[in-house]
């Protein structure tokens, strides 16, 4: 903010300095010598006017972009997005990811649909539930709640990976679903069983 109104003032010197002065002594005999441009007196200095009145115009522009409400955040590519854009890309995937974990629940005896999950998960879900999350915190940093969020997303995938595995596949999706519930509630999301989620599956 200093550097642009700095810039500013360095402008405004600037065009003060090029621009002739307003008013000139004019010897008598110069004056007597002067004719037909002697009617335009006004010409350098409605100029003059002309461009300092940018002045302002330029530094009311410059003002209003630095208090846009636009706020830009980093997402895990690199790439800057707002968090709107976020929201608009990563929820889709994360309400598609919940219908999906919710349909899992009644096919628990098919190993190949629990490993066609897991690849879900590792491939798609699991960043869009970490990005979604991070697009709802109230400031730029990391804060208590968003690091929950955080939480509660790495452990619904550590879960689902320990799904994968075997064993007691009935109570590993339970906790997955604890972890999911939480995850959903802490970025203010519709909880399971949402009609939200059956159109995200359809």
């Amino acid at each position: 903010m200093k550097l642009l109104l700095g810039l500013l003032v360095l402008t405004a010197t600037a065009v003060q300095a090029f621009l002739p002065p307003l008013f000139v002594h004019i010897p008598a005999r110069t004056r007597d010598a002067m004719t037909m441009r002697q009617a335009t007196p006004h010409d350098a200095s409605d100029r003059r006017s002309l461009v300092l009145n940018q002045v302002p115009l330029l530094g009311a522009s410059m003002a209003l972009m630095l208090s846009s409400p636009l706020v830009v955040n980093a997402d895990s590519t690199g790439k800057y997005s707002t968090k709107q854009t976020a929201k608009k890309r990563y929820l889709p995937r994360v309400r598609k990811g919940v219908a999906l974990f919710t349909a899992l629940g009644k096919t628990l005896d098919k190993p190949e649909t629990i490993q066609a999950y897991n690849q879900y998960v590792q491939d798609n879900l699991a960043t869009a539930m970490a990005l979604y999350g991070s697009s709802t915190r109230i400031g730029e940093l990391p804060d208590p709640k968003s690091r929950t969020v955080d939480k509660e997303t790495e452990d619904f995938v550590k879960e689902i990976k320990a799904l994968a595995k075997g064993g007691d596949v009935k109570a590993t999706y339970e906790r997955a679903k604890t972890n999911l519930v939480a995850y959903l509630a802490g970025t203010k999301l519709e909880p399971l069983g949402d009609a939200a989620y059956n159109r995200a599956a359809q």
